[in-house]
């Protein structure tokens, strides 16, 4: 699959809210300070924080802006690594300060959206992490005895206890208050541009970056599919997928399909409709609301989807129509006796990163080269905790980039 382009394709209910903001494409050479590549979340908010830092910024988006983020509109605690797998990865002072700062960020959503984009629809959810299999009881209990032991507030739920809560069989999980969120990624991603414009941000759809070079040692010249050429001091690479051919080591392409309800507003089984997240490895399935009346399932396949050639060599309208099946019997399982229809339908490429943390940096062997990858499982939540990453690094605030935890990105150097 290397050098093939992930694509996003289907229709999830708010891609048809209004028509997306539209930009120019590029028609000029221009300069700026630093150039974003790259117009999903995590290119947004880099350029959106780098402006609110003072910066002049320059962002180009090979098509529209959203990218596979668009598909992304739940977001938890739970959305990255467990706290067992970061105490088997980190140190314990590390691995607490990750997970402090994963929570916090989760929590500042609301803060974040109410100042800069307040129509997006975000609400405020509770989060549940689950195993539906008896040999991962003792794990998961382990999951609940970290988290509370080391300050952060949880509930565990047993199968008995479950019963009575939920539609569906849970072996057992953690259940934490108001650590996860809904939002209408479309409205976020159209309102973060909107304020960038308005600090003197500039935007330019359907403008791929073909080539990158530094001249002099000084600056870079970045040229475009359309022809033009773009001279910046710094770059911020935010390209997702793309990355993997500059960094194999940072991640595993994955392709995401989400599968969508029409309303179900008295659907039971579902306490407070809260965020869920599955314990499956290799296939997990994430669950949350949309308008807080739908149901949105997502699973994942390891490969990326591609314009031209399906996935695994599979034609993708046949692959479409296996994974909404394959998406919808997990759905009736899961809400026994609902009847419920599901008209929307999507797939998104995306880099899953090999602990579940976005990466965010400066490529130590190319001065001014910044990256951020988001692993799109915790799209909105990444995409902010990067962003404010990013603009601290470059600009030299030292108390951003300490209290985002620079020093553990810059140890998870992508390879």
């Amino acid at each position: 699959m290397a050098g093939k382009t992930a694509c996003c394709c289907g229709m999830m209910p708010w891609f048809k809210e209004g028509a997306p903001l539209r930009y120019p494409a590029l028609s000029e050479n221009v300069q700026t300070e630093v150039l974003v590549v790259g117009g999903g979340l995590s290119g947004l908010l880099s350029a959106y924080f780098l402006v609110q830092a003072g910066v002049d910024c320059v962002l180009v988006e090979q098509g529209l802006l959203g990218g596979a983020s668009k598909f992304f509109g739940g977001f938890s605690c739970d959305g990255g690594p467990s706290l067992t797998k970061l105490f088997s990865l980190y140190s314990r002072e590390n691995a607490l300060r990750l997970w402090q700062s994963i929570c916090q960020t989760v929590r500042d959503v609301e803060t974040f959206v109410s100042d800069v984009a307040p129509g997006c629809g975000y609400k405020q959810k509770d989060s549940f992490f689950f195993t539906q299999k008896e040999e991962n009881i003792s794990d998961m209990k382990e999951e609940f005895r970290l988290r509370n032991f080391s300050g952060f507030p949880c509930e565990f739920i047993g199968a008995d206890d479950a019963l009575s809560l939920f539609s569906f069989p849970v072996c057992g999980g953690v259940y934490v208050k108001n650590c996860g969120g809904e939002i209408n990624p479309v409205a976020l991603a159209d309102g973060v541009a909107s304020r960038l414009t308005l600090c003197g941000g500039r935007i330019y759809e359907e403008s791929s970056v073909v080539s990158m070079r530094k001249k002099n040692g000084n600056f870079f010249v970045s040229k475009t599919k359309n022809g033009f050429e773009i001279t910046s001091k710094a770059v911020c690479d935010c390209r997702g997928v793309e990355l993997l051919k500059r960094y194999p080591g940072m991640g595993k392409r994955k392709t995401v399909f989400s599968l969508c309800s029409d309303a179900a507003p008295n659907l039971s089984g579902w306490p407070g409709r809260c965020v869920m997240k599955n314990d499956e490895k290799k296939r997990p399935l994430f669950i949350f609301g949309a308008d807080s009346e739908r149901v949105v399932l997502q699973g994942e396949e390891s490969g990326i989807l591609t314009p031209s050639g399906g996935f695994h060599g599979i034609e993708t309208g046949f692959l479409f129509d296996v994974k909404k099946e394959s998406l919808k019997i997990q759905a009736e399982e899961m809400f026994l006796g609902e009847s419920l229809s599901f008209p929307f339908f999507g797939a998104a490429g995306m880099v899953c990163t090999s602990d579940g943390l976005p990466y965010a940096g400066e490529d130590r062997n190319l001065p001014g080269y910044y990256y951020v990858c988001g692993d799109g499982r915790n799209a909105v939540v990444n995409a902010i905790h990067c962003g404010r990453l990013i603009a601290g690094l470059y600009t030299g605030n030292g108390k951003e980039t300490s209290d985002l935890n620079a020093s553990l990105f810059s140890m998870r150097e992508p390879e």
